[in-house]
């Protein structure tokens, strides 16, 4: 089944499995066909395809047990492995919603189609919403809010060549990227991370190689109830927040562009 062109990838990272019953019984109500990975970070549960029927999505799947807990960015990883052969891939978080499966128009160039999100973050009748009819919330700046443009792996679309080459920079530099994470006392900015990866290296694709921006709703994030502590380590706020991030991006950004490095001297 894998060895088939498939036009959109959706990938679904989980680790808390509870949760797909809230992003997968939203993509059963999407029309429109692609294929869905599913990627199960938790050891401890077992996740088949019937599970997934019984949420709702009766399209082509495929679900992904991991015998260890391997963190965001394997797992996002192992998915682009499992696709093969795609022309976009879209990453989604087990307690997002993504609204559609189009595909807006884009140049050979454009490596990236960036939309807009909306972040769910006081009522949970508004999320019941997001699931089952996401056209009628109307953002109000407070209950409901939309993040233009929305910039992160989650609810990005990208072109599946440009991504098989972030990944193998990834590959590279995974072992310097753990040695960063487990420097931290937070947990990983993982989704930032990779962002800049895209962005770096799809850059590098052609000369004219640019992500695209269009002004349209493709991703509903859960703002409810963000856990403090995610995998075992505190979710960094606060007012140094910003800084300490970047500072941890800046350090990324360094071993990945070794990765890249290394990988030009040796082709």
């Amino acid at each position: 089944m894998l060895g088939l062109k498939n036009h959109l990838v959706i990938g679904l990272t989980t680790y808390n499995t509870a949760l797909l019953r809230v992003s997968v019984a939203a993509l059963g109500r999407i029309p429109k066909k692609f294929l869905l990975i599913i990627h199960n970070d938790n050891p401890a549960e077992h996740v088949d395809v019937r599970d997934i029927r019984q949420m709702g999505y009766h399209g082509r799947v495929v679900v992904m047990n991991a015998s260890e807990n391997i963190g965001l960015m394997r797992a996002r990883l192992a998915i682009v492995t499992a696709a093969r052969d795609a022309k976009w891939i879209l990453f989604a978080n087990d307690d997002d919603v993504v609204t559609n499966a189009d595909i807006p128009q884009a140049r050979a160039e454009n490596f990236a189609i960036i939309q807009n999100s909306i972040t769910v973050a006081t009522r949970l009748s508004d999320f019941a919403t997001a699931i089952t009819a996401p056209d009628k919330l109307i953002p109000d700046g407070k209950n409901i809010i939309l993040n233009r443009p929305n910039i992160g792996m989650a609810g990005t679309l990208i072109r599946f060549d440009v991504m098989c080459r972030v990944a193998d920079v990834l590959n590279a530099a995974a072992d310097k990227i753990s040695a960063i994470d487990d420097s931290l006392d937070y947990a990983p900015p993982t989704d930032q991370m990779m962002w800049a990866a895209i962005r770096g290296i799809g850059a590098q694709t052609a000369p004219d190689a640019t992500p695209i921006y269009m002004d349209s709703v493709n991703y509903i994030k859960n703002g409810l109830d963000r856990a403090d502590v995610k995998y075992g380590r505190p979710v960094l706020s606060g007012a140094n927040a910003h800084t300490r991030i970047q500072h941890a991006l800046a350090r990324y950004e360094a071993a990945i562009a070794d990765a890249m490095a290394a990988a030009a001297v040796a082709a």
